[in-house]
């Protein structure tokens, strides 16, 4: 069922995020089932980031994240190891289920 306190655990995020980690030209969106009010989800937070650089993102926001309790994943946005990259951050809670995913874009992306 629907959690109406989705919103607020990714403004918490968000602000994390905004707090220095990310610049003032990033987007950060609620994206994914729980951002839709009412609609059933899988309890999982999916926040899409557009960052600069990703390898600024792997040089500063990579270790940051991880001593918060998230891991990181370098991925293909498609195929097996096929450009463009992304960065993908995965946090869990002490029962080692899934609450948040973080992924990481640069800005100039192009879908193919």
């Amino acid at each position: 069922p629907y959690d109406s306190a989705w919103p607020s655990h990714f403004q918490q995020v968000k602000a994390f995020l905004e707090s220095g980690m990310v610049g003032d030209d990033c987007a950060i969106e609620h994206v994914g089932s729980t951002a839709i009010p009412g609609m059933m989800a899988k309890p999982i937070i999916d926040m899409l980031v557009e960052v600069t650089s990703l390898q600024e993102t792997r040089e500063k926001i990579v270790p940051i994240l991880e001593s918060q309790g998230y891991d990181y994943f370098w991925r293909p946005t498609w195929g097996d190891n096929i450009p463009p990259f992304y960065a993908w951050f995965i946090k869990r809670n002490t029962n080692g289920i899934r609450t948040h995913h973080i992924h990481m874009v640069e800005n100039d992306f192009v879908e193919h």
